[in-house]
């Protein structure tokens, strides 16, 4: 029996594979978008530049519609006549604060006192403190500036009203005001007169040669009392007249009916004991 002999031979003559093979079988298994990448890399590279713009060029959009919305100042792109209710209300509380400042850069009057008031203005402002003085400056022939007298704002609504109530209070204090010479014989008789009375409260008495402010303070009392001369005799905030008026008065009773209504009170059981 024969037995067949296996040849070494027989493997060799298989052709070989050329060495290259295994690297084209790899190739074959890669994406395509790689394979167009080797065969067309500007393409690529094109390709990507140009998403990389449209991207910052959205990326820049949202950035200025967040930015402008933060702001308070949304657009509308598509009806740009309609605004939104939050713009509406913003240019309503615009109008309305530039409508305030507008307001208040004009100020308010000044009040103007009558006569009689600025005669209570001045009396309050002076009994009020000793040391309280009419300016050098003030003109006596004309009104005096309320703001130099009065302690409250003249330009607010109030003013007027302020000014009523000061009045009443200075005369319901002071119902017998007497603004006097201290070494004027006239002075000296109604002062007297007065004292005779025994008043409660005691006449406030102003002697105007004494003051600092005697030069302002006289004329400004002719003024407005249409005294020429002191003294000046003010019961309830009325001018009672000249030095022969009061002593008219005096001896009719008519002086004393004037203090009696004023508030003061005449203290007769005194008057009686001296």
């Amino acid at each position: 029996m024969t037995i067949p002999r296996v040849s070494s031979r027989r493997s060799l003559e298989k052709p070989l594979l050329p060495l290259h093979s295994s690297t084209r079988t790899s190739h074959s298994l890669l994406p395509m978008s790689y394979l167009t990448t080797l065969l067309h890399p500007q393409k690529s590279r094109q390709r990507t530049m140009l998403l990389s713009i449209v991207s910052l060029f959205f990326l820049t959009a949202y950035v200025f519609l967040v930015h402008c919305t933060d702001a308070g100042n949304s657009l509308t792109l598509w009806r740009p006549e309609v605004r939104p209710a939050s713009r509406q209300l913003s240019i309503a509380l615009d109008s309305i604060r530039h409508s305030g400042l507008a307001a208040k850069s004009q100020p308010a009057a000044q009040i103007q006192l009558s006569s009689d008031q600025e005669l209570a203005a001045i009396s309050n402002f002076l009994s009020s403190l000793p040391q309280n003085q009419i300016p050098s400056f003030v003109d006596p022939t004309r009104p005096i500036d309320p703001e130099l007298i009065l302690d409250f704002d003249t330009r607010s609504s109030r003013a007027t009203q302020e000014v009523q109530v000061m009045a009443e209070d200075v005369w319901s204090k002071n119902p017998v005001f007497l603004y006097s010479k201290r070494y004027s014989p006239a002075s000296r008789e109604v002062k007297a007169i007065l004292d005779s009375y025994h008043l409660k409260p005691l006449p406030t008495i102003i002697d105007v040669d004494l003051r600092d402010d005697a030069d302002v303070l006289t004329p400004t009392l002719n003024r407005l009392t249409s005294v020429d001369n002191l003294p000046v005799l003010i019961v309830a905030g009325k001018t009672v007249g000249t030095v022969e008026d009061i002593r008219k008065f005096e001896a009719d009773g008519t002086l004393r009916q004037m203090i009696a209504q004023s508030g003061a009170v005449i203290n007769e059981a005194r008057k009686n004991k001296h």
